[in-house]
């Protein structure tokens, strides 16, 4: 076996455990992943690598939600196999978007509105990841791009943590509304950024909102599920048409390996997809319960520490 045959599968391991503790922490996966491949192989793997990897992290997402994801599977196909039921959704989903809270059944209520606010929630970011989506490969080519926007992360993140421990007295108890989602939705484009962090700026934009910490984490995994998801399908699609391409991608191959960048193999990129899966399948009920229940400003410590690492490296190294 080739040495660089071996830098790849060890490459592919390393980013599969740093992409499955990373991802719900509030310090970007996508940042750590373009970081270790920078510094173990001095390449970057790629936008679409980065989010195909992520899908593993989906997974262990969707496992870990399944009892309450199988319930909303089993209400959507509900709603869409009766006339009633999908009257009484628009119902619902009318009242709440104006504000109003007679409800006739509030269970079901519940469901039709998580399902609207998801949904509402995600449109920003696909819309604006598709727009700026060059332009985030260009920001990808120089490291000390991710160092500020790590800095820019953390400074959002400190402010929504001292808006909120100003307010803790008063937070609303009430369904979120839709500007309130739509605003958290927003936050969220700013994930693209390499180095801003989806969970980081979904929790901030819920914390700046008044919403109670617990209730902010459990709609922020939620709605990582579609947005983690689209993105995944989408550069699944691209590397697949890459792949078929060229003549060797099942194992690592030299050729494969630029100046600059360096396409990852297929034995590569699942040995990096499960290995995100297991190891964000173990951190997650433990990273749920710290988030919901702490502060994050031993990340902000941390996004610091790490932005001034990168400062180091490139100036002085």
């Amino acid at each position: 076996m080739s040495f660089s045959t071996l830098n790849e599968l060890l490459l592919a391991i390393i980013l599969g455990i740093v992409q499955g503790i990373t991802e719900f922490l509030p310090i970007s996966s996508t940042a750590h992943l373009r970081l270790i491949s920078e510094f173990l192989v001095h390449k970057d793997i790629g936008l679409a690598a980065s989010n195909l990897i992520q899908m593993g992290t989906l997974v262990a997402i969707l496992q870990y939600f399944w009892p309450e994801l199988r319930n909303l599977f089993l209400h959507i196909i509900k709603v869409f196999s009766s006339k009633k039921d999908f009257s009484e959704c628009c119902h619902n989903i009318t009242t709440w978007i104006t504000g109003k809270s007679n409800f006739r059944d509030e269970k079901e209520a519940d469901l039709d509105i998580l399902i609207a606010q998801v949904i509402i929630a995600t449109l920003p970011i696909v819309i604006f990841a598709l727009l700026v989506r060059d332009q985030v490969e260009l920001l990808r080519e120089n490291i000390l791009n991710i160092a500020y926007f790590l800095l820019a992360g953390g400074l959002l993140i400190s402010i929504s943590e001292l808006v909120h421990k100003n307010r803790k007295n008063s937070l609303k108890p009430s369904k979120m509304g839709v500007w309130e989602v739509l605003v958290i939705g927003g936050c969220q484009c700013l994930a693209v950024f390499p180095g801003i962090s989806r969970s980081g700026a979904t929790l901030a934009g819920a914390l700046f909102l008044g919403r109670n910490r617990q209730e902010s984490v459990r709609f922020s995994f939620l709605l990582s599920i579609p947005a983690l998801g689209l993105a995944g399908v989408y550069d699944l699609i691209k590397i697949i048409k890459e792949m078929s391409q060229k003549s060797n991608f099942i194992l690592p191959n030299i050729q494969n390996w630029s100046e600059n960048t360096i396409d990852l193999s297929l034995i590569s990129l699942i040995i990096a997809f499960l290995l995100a899966y297991l190891f964000g399948l173990i951190c997650l009920k433990w990273l749920l319960k710290y988030l919901a229940t702490n502060s994050a400003r031993v990340f902000i410590v941390y996004r610091i520490c790490l932005a001034s690492l990168i400062f180091g490296i490139v100036y002085w190294i």
